[in-house]
């Protein structure tokens, strides 16, 4: 099992070159994550520091835009390396908007985003 803005190496094959990525959960029953870029060059992009954030090499972003990923892939990443880190919660509210605001997210979609992120909204 893995929590809210943990981070797990996944494999991503949605991208090219496929290669493994830093991906934080969002939820596990719906197979959310967000991916951990180096550069906010797609779709809205939350940054995100070092200092707060210890398992990052370097300054980073948070890739607003939800990845579906199967739970055997998880199982398997949880396995091979475990969680990483977490995203500190400091930053749930910036990407809660984020992707609140992104057009491409069904509304059915943001409202049960409202509901995940509820606890860490302060």
């Amino acid at each position: 099992m893995i929590d809210f803005f943990e981070v797990i190496w996944l494999y991503d094959r949605s991208i090219n070159p496929q290669k493994w990525k830093m991906q934080a959960c969002l939820n596990y029953g719906t197979g959310w994550f967000l991916r951990v870029n180096t550069r906010d060059n797609i779709r809205p992009c939350v940054a995100i520091s070092k200092a707060e954030n210890d398992f990052l090499d370097h300054d980073s972003h948070v890739d607003c835009s939800i990845n579906e990923i199967d739970e055997y892939e998880i199982q398997d990443a949880l396995n091979r390396g475990g969680v990483i880190g977490t995203i500190s919660y400091r930053y749930a509210p910036e990407i809660l908007d984020a992707l609140l605001s992104a057009r491409f997210i069904n509304q059915r979609d943001k409202d049960e985003l409202k509901s995940i992120f509820e606890p860490y909204l302060w």
